[in-house]
This record gives structure tokens, C-alpha cells and sequence, in this order.
């Protein structure tokens, strides 16, 4: 039997099985950047989520990322081409089905356009997905390819953390990412999906997003820790985390 108690806002793990490894205490929700649009989250509890896994070698080597390590609880792909949806190459448990998503996250799920086109170029639509982790209001934007529709805010409630893609050419590019920044107007907005030497693909580099905002407003880390709503606001604005699984 495993037990959990709550001593000073950390979860503390007590094992009475003399061969079951204890859970480790998480003192906060940590997010890691592995590449493209691959975003790990590990919860409070302890409990592992990614998103949007790629195919490491993937598009003929030119994703060269490096294959994604660890063990997976719950897998949450926003549409099934290949550099998003390679749940094949994870190990865990990977629960993905929309009913336990919804059951365990509330995750919401919101259908866009891969293009200005209306995903004819790009192939057809992209299913954003937001979901409740620890308390905050995450946001994944896939690879969404149109301006941001004025009719898809009026319900929403605040983001607190978005990936949001800015490489351009399959996606939004930089001037259009600074115009979902400021329709959604998150807390904390994560820049994923654009260039960088391990994916020869046509996105430009995370620089051009940038460009359009002050230096005091961009922040730059490993991994992002967020322990409570007040750590949350320390880290307002851009924030460019590290590539984990650049070759």
C-alpha cells in the first residue's frame, strides 16, 4: 500500500511494500522542451505526461532529434502526422484515450485549421488541446496554421501556460505567433515547433518570434519549475526553454 501526505505543500511518499520502490516528492509541475513540438510535463503527483511526441530519424533523418527517453503515463497527441503522434517509440504506460484525458485533466479539445486554407495545403485540421495540470490551464496549440479565430475567445477562459508553434511554413509563422500571443494573452508562452540544427525542415529559427518583443520580457531556462500561482507570475512573459534532445 502506498500513502501520501501533504507536509508543507510537498507530497511525501510512505512505502509499506519492502520491495516497491518509494515515489519520490515533487515539489513542482515541471515542463521540459525535447524538440519540435514534444513538450514533457511531470505533475505534482509524480505522474508523467507528454505531448506530441515525434519520430526521432523521422522525414528521411531530417528530424534529428534524439530518439525520447523515460516512462510515460499519459500520451496526449493533437494530430496524427508523424512528428506529433509517434507514441510507438515511448515506453509506459501511455493512456491516451480522450475519456481518461478528460477524466483525469478535463482536457478540452478545440478543432483548427492546419493553413490559412482550411488545412487543404497541410492536410485538414489540428486538434488544440487544453487541459487542467496541478491547477494551471495548459495549452498546446498544435501545428495551427490560421489567424486566431475572434468567435474561439469569447468562451475561453485564461491560459496560464501555452506552447505555441512559430517556425512557420507548416505552421504560424513569428507575426502571426505575436498575434495568438496577444488574443490569448497567456501568463507564460513557450515557444516550440521552429529551426534549429537537428530538423532540416523549412521553419524559421525561434530569433524571428522574438524580434518582436523586449529583452526584459524573454526568459530563458532548462526545464520550467512552477510551484504555485505567485511562482507563476515570476515567470510572466516568453519563456525559451532548452532543446533537450538536440544530436
Amino acid at each position: 500500500m502506498i500513502a501520501r501526505s501533504i507536509v508543507s505543500n510537498k507530497f511525501i511518499a510512505f512505502n509499506d511494500v519492502a520491495n516497491t520502490p518509494p515515489l519520490r516528492y515533487i515539489e513542482a509541475m515541471k515542463i521540459t522542451f525535447f524538440g519540435h513540438a514534444a513538450i514533457g510535463v511531470e505533475t505534482l503527483s509524480g505522474e508523467t505526461l507528454i505531448f506530441d511526441p515525434y519520430r526521432s530519424g523521422g522525414f528521411g533523418g531530417k528530424m534529428a532529434y534524439r530518439p525520447i527517453e523515460g516512462e510515460w503515463d499519459w500520451v496526449v497527441i493533437t494530430h496524427n502526422h508523424d512528428d506529433h503522434a509517434a507514441i510507438d517509440t515511448l515506453s509506459g504506460a501511455l493512456k491516451n484515450d480522450p475519456g481518461s484525458l478528460m477524466e483525469a485533466f478535463q482536457c478540452q479539445i478545440y478543432p483548427l485549421s492546419h493553413d490559412e486554407y482550411e488545412g487543404a495545403r497541410f492536410g485538414g485540421e489540428v486538434g488544440v488541446r487544453i487541459l487542467n495540470i496541478d491547477g494551471f490551464r495548459v495549452c498546446h496549440l498544435s501545428d495551427v496554421g490560421q489567424a486566431p479565430p475572434p468567435e474561439w475567445f469569447a468562451s475561453l477562459d485564461h491560459i496560464d501556460v501555452c506552447f505555441l508553434p512559430v517556425g512557420g511554413f507548416f505552421t504560424i509563422g513569428p507575426l502571426q505567433g505575436l498575434e495568438w500571443y496577444r488574443a490569448l494573452s497567456p501568463t507564460i508562452l513557450i515557444p516550440i515547433h521552429y529551426k534549429t540544427d537537428s530538423v532540416d525542415l523549412p521553419l524559421e529559427p525561434v530569433e524571428h518570434f522574438l524580434s518582436y518583443f523586449p529583452p526584459d520580457m524573454i526568459h530563458t531556462s532548462s526545464d520550467l519549475e512552477i510551484l504555485d500561482t505567485q511562482d507563476l507570475e515570476n515567470h510572466q512573459g516568453i519563456v525559451v526553454l532548452d532543446v533537450k534532445n538536440k544530436k
